[in-house]
């Protein structure tokens, strides 16, 4: 699919931040492209697919290892990480994936992430994503390949 930004990252067309984090034959995990978070990965099957339900059992299980891997080395690393939000939506990228978004503590001070007197996770998801929608910093670029090496050296 050539207008399709998971599938260019697998054939190497476009590059995100910091280079492909895992990739086997069934899965890939990247950084986002240009939302400025370190954390916020991308977990995706390989195959071109648009649905869930035609995913293969293979593809779920080793969606599932990636995610769960990345979350632990990230949490375990990054003590400000509280929790992640892992959700997929595939309005904008016809491909399947997950957005693995990391909840730091810092973001819990921003007034606009909250409705009612409580939290409000796709509110707070979705603010972070365009309030930090830029290039990735050279601070972010060197915890993703630092990031990087440390999740290979744990494979």
């Amino acid at each position: 699919m050539t207008n399709c930004a998971i599938c260019k990252i697998i054939h190497g067309e476009l590059t995100p931040p910091g280079g492909i984090l895992f990739q086997d034959d069934k899965v890939i995990l990247h950084h986002n492209l240009d939302v400025n978070i370190f954390g916020y990965l991308l977990v995706s099957p390989i195959r071109h697919e648009k649905d869930f339900e035609n995913l293969t059992d293979d593809e779920w299980v080793q969606m599932q290892a990636a995610t769960r891997n990345a979350v632990q080395l990230l949490k375990k690393e990054n003590p400000s990480i509280e929790r992640f939000y892992i959700s997929s939506f595939g309005e904008l990228t016809p491909h399947v994936h997950f957005h693995i978004f990391p909840r730091y503590d810092w973001m819990l001070k921003d007034p606009d992430v909250y409705f009612e007197g409580e939290l409000d996770a796709a509110k707070l998801f979705c603010h972070f994503r365009q309030k930090l929608k830029q290039y990735i910093d050279k601070a972010n670029l060197e915890k993703i390949e630092a990031f990087k090496k440390t999740l290979k050296s744990k494979a």
